[in-house]
């Protein structure tokens, strides 16, 4: 790969190269797109075919409680009006709807014309695309060997992510905006990494930890070297990120009329308590006994690829997944698979030397 450009710090003694475009990055790029296009056309294709059609695809999970959002704009009164699941919790007194953070919404209604389950559909294919072209650049920016190899399981892999990209979700934009702020992180481009961030949180509550991260990360960089002025100087643009989320709650406010509603509208689902690794409890609330076995798995997994990334030189992604994991520790709901995926390509990354591998 032909590098012309500077060298980037990362680590202790880590250099990365961020070069021009070669002929080798388009092919990659290239089979990246056409492979994902051809994997999820396949998926629509037996969609379309099934017994449900495409109906199946467009009420799956939240898809239809983010349409809500974006037809009524978090509106009570509404909301009720267009509560085409049937939801109790969707009234013109109180929506829980201010639990998905606005970005996926307004962006489906920005696209309603050709239909909000239709936009719903596309925006979230278009933004696990771009997830996979900035994970793929990430990749290549961290020097693993072969990053194409890296990048083509995650069309498909794990089978929670597959379901999540093909169906209405938040996950595929935030995730990538994570790894593209990650990139300019790692360029030292605090103002476009920040900008980016803000925009994952925008996407989901769970930007927040992103930003905690960062938060961190400045702290141990301060405790290194002893030098506030440059520490400032790095991290003092990812203050954008609490600007934002009061941006967030305003904006609440003027649709709801009241500015604590994301709180409100969470402490209906009981999601998490003060005890270790509740998604166990037997018949507590969101805990089924299935799935637990696969829940045993991924914590293992991805605590595994956290400790393996605090031994390499990009450590800084071992905070991250240090602050994305220590939630889910708390976390009471069975679907912990879908829960960990801001994890997933930090694992990727970890296990780089094995997923990476032809065979």
């Amino acid at each position: 790969w032909n590098s012309t450009s500077q060298t980037v710090f990362l680590g202790q003694g880590g250099r990365l190269h961020d070069g021009s475009v070669s002929q080798s990055m388009i092919k990659d790029i290239v089979t990246i797109v056409v492979t994902f296009l051809l994997v999820s056309l396949s998926f629509f294709i037996y969609a379309k075919l099934s017994r449900f059609g495409m109906e199946s695809v467009y009420k799956a999970w939240d898809g239809p409680s983010y349409v809500i959002a974006a037809e009524s704009l978090y509106v009570p009164s509404v909301a009720a009006t267009y509560n085409t699941i049937r939801s109790k919790d969707i009234r013109p007194d109180f929506t829980f709807l201010p639990a998905h953070f606005p970005l996926y919404p307004l962006l489906i209604r920005l696209f309603s014309f050709v239909g909000y389950y239709q936009a719903m559909l596309y925006i979230s294919l278009l933004g696990a695309l771009a997830f996979l072209l900035a994970f793929y650049t990430l990749a290549l920016q961290l020097g693993i060997k072969q990053p194409l190899f890296l990048t083509l399981p995650l069309i498909a892999l794990p089978p929670r992510w597959f379901i999540v990209v093909h169906t209405g979700s938040s996950e595929p934009i935030f995730l990538f905006f994570v790894v593209a702020s990650l990139i300019f992180y790692f360029r030292k481009s605090p103002w476009l990494s920040a900008i980016l961030a803000c925009f994952a949180l925008l996407s989901r509550p769970q930007g927040v930890l992103l930003g905690v991260a960062y938060l961190v990360l400045a702290l141990i960089e301060l405790a290194r070297t002893h030098d506030l002025r440059s520490t400032i100087e790095r991290y003092l643009p990812y203050l954008l990120m609490p600007l934002t989320l009061l941006g967030i709650f305003g904006f609440y406010l003027r649709q709801t009329g009241d500015f604590w509603a994301f709180f409100k509208a969470i402490s209906i689902f009981h999601h998490f308590r003060l005890s270790l690794f509740p998604t166990f409890n037997f018949g507590a609330p969101n805990v089924e006994t299935f799935w637990q076995e696969a829940n045993v798995i991924y914590y293992l997994l991805y605590l595994v690829a956290i400790l393996n990334l605090f031994r390499s030189k990009t450590w800084q992604l071992g905070v991250l997944g240090a602050v994305f994991y220590l939630p889910l520790m708390f976390l009471q709901h069975s679907d912990i698979s879908r829960y960990s995926l801001p994890l997933l390509p930090l694992a990727f990354i970890a296990f780089s030397e094995v997923l990476s591998n032809k065979t």
